[in-house]
């Protein structure tokens, strides 16, 4: 099964290392100066997902969820855009952080709690985390077909 269709159906994960190998296979097909929604309860397991990401982008840093930050800014191949919108109540909030200020090319805009930014619907890729028992998590990708023409190297 092809990478697209693995999280169109369902990325399933039973630790935290599968969870970094699925960003580091997620990031494989992401298109450079993207942004990326992930849904999901707290501990669903988005920030170790990210840490895969990262890990494909080279970026060496140790990746921590910037709740309190709001956001952290990696450097390696790409740009990483880490935000984690949890703390916002209205989007505007976000505007006064500017985070189009740190969107250079190429760059890759990592958003949880997307809701919060305002960004569901305003993003290339959205991916719903799903935590179940004992450690178990499904990654869903949702897309729509037009825009996954558009948005997968």
């Amino acid at each position: 099964m092809d990478v697209i269709n693995r999280f169109l159906s369902g990325y399933e994960s039973n630790s935290i290392e599968e969870t970094i190998e699925a960003g580091r296979i997620f990031g494989s097909i992401i298109a450079e100066n993207s942004v990326v929604s992930m849904r999901g309860d707290l501990g669903a397991g988005k920030t170790t997902f990210v840490k895969g990401i990262a890990e494909f982008f080279d970026i060496s840093d140790n990746i921590t969820s910037p709740t309190f930050n709001i956001f952290s800014l990696y450097s390696g191949r790409i740009n990483l855009l880490h935000v984690d919108a949890y703390r916002l109540n209205d989007p505007k909030e976000a505007e006064d952080i500017a985070l189009e200020d740190f969107l250079i090319p190429p760059f890759l805009m990592l958003v949880e709690w997307p809701e919060n930014l305002g960004l569901l619907n305003d993003c290339d890729y959205l991916l719903n985390f799903s935590l179940g028992p004992d450690c178990h998590r499904t990654i869903t990708l949702e897309i729509d077909e037009t825009s996954l023409q558009c948005s997968i190297n």
